[in-house]
């Protein structure tokens, strides 16, 4: 019952099997899981009323520059996410199938907006002025 016997050279040791008493059964999630079959990451380069264009990094694919572009039609985000549809906004897009409890599956796409901090240009002198005294640090 959940526990096997080791023979050691001088005695019988009792290990109790760490796995026994737990379901036999996968954990299922409470809601949908996405499984996600492509996924790029997204930089908003022009925006108009019905659609934006975007430079795209291909994630699924490991690449370190972005070499792809796309326009892509507003009616694909969600209602929070229409105006962070901003020059230079970051987004993710991930395309994959939902995987409901019950196991059935449908194709999704979904584009989501990251919420980062606006870069000022009072942060950019900041970084500026920054770097500027690290390099002379090395001069001297």
């Amino acid at each position: 019952m959940g526990a096997t016997f080791t023979e050691q050279s001088e005695s019988h040791e009792l290990q109790q099997d760490p796995l026994a008493g737990l379901p036999s059964e996968r954990f299922t999630p409470n809601g949908p899981t996405l499984i996600a079959q492509q996924e790029w990451e997204g930089t908003v380069l022009s925006v108009s009323g019905t659609d934006f264009m975007a430079k795209l990094l291909d994630i699924t694919a490991g690449a370190t520059v972005e070499e792809e572009e796309a326009t892509i039609s507003r009616r694909e985000l969600s209602d929070d996410d229409q105006p962070k549809v901003t020059l230079g906004a970051v987004f993710r897009w991930v395309l994959g199938y939902e995987k409901s409890v019950s196991g059935t599956r449908r194709r999704v796409s979904q584009i989501v907006f990251r919420d980062l901090p606006r870069v000022t240009a009072e942060d950019v002198a900041r970084g500026e002025a920054w770097a500027d005294g690290l390099l002379r640090s090395f001069e001297s």
